[in-house]
């Protein structure tokens, strides 16, 4: 299981990698990021854990990659400037603004999703994401976030209550993930 392939090249490396090992080895791109990757990793264990091949694992795998979404908002577009991935022009414009777009990680792709200038309804905008995928069918949920606990725990009783989730986890960005994004990203990994 790796990170999404458009986000880094570890998918590419490891697939590389596991071409000389004959199919003994099996390589999964999340098609995402933090829980939504970890999502996909959990299933496909649940199914070797319940006795499926490797050939059914993977099948998993892909099928809850192709189901995950991770939604987000930022606090702060300066981390984003750092790292390149937003020019310094539209990151003035954005915090002048007091702008704080929410995103979505899904199916290998990055969209942004809204632009709101209050974080409440960024909040709101990432729950009503979840609610649909809701009608679905059950909904696993994690609420992800890069040192902001305290609205982290917010989040996730809200989503307790409004999404009654089959599975719910509060997990932290590492260290790495929020090197790109800085603290305050907040959101919700998900999948049905």
């Amino acid at each position: 299981m790796t990170v999404a392939g458009i986000v880094s090249v570890t998918y590419s490396s490891a697939a590389l990698a596991a071409a000389d090992l004959d199919g003994r080895v099996r390589v999964v791109d999340s098609r995402s990021a933090s829980m939504a990757e970890g999502f996909v990793a959990l299933e496909a264990a649940r199914t070797a854990a319940s006795g499926g091949s490797l050939d059914e694992c993977e099948a998993r795998a892909r099928d809850v990659a192709n189901r995950t979404a991770l939604v987000a908002t930022i606090d702060t577009f300066e981390f984003l400037r750092r790292s390149g991935r937003v020019n310094v022009l539209k990151a003035f414009a954005a915090t002048t603004l007091n702008v704080k777009p929410v995103f979505a990680l899904r199916r290998g792709s990055v969209e942004q999703l809204a632009r709101p200038r209050a974080r409440s309804r960024a909040i709101d905008r990432i729950l009503e994401e979840a609610r649909t995928a809701s009608a679905k069918g059950p909904l696993h949920v994690a609420v992800v976030h890069a040192a902001c606990p305290e609205e982290a725990t917010q989040l996730a009783s809200r989503c307790a209550s409004e999404l009654s989730p089959e599975e719910m986890h509060v997990t932290e960005f590492t260290p790495l993930m929020g090197a790109h994004t800085g603290p305050g990203l907040l959101g919700i990994a998900f999948w049905s």
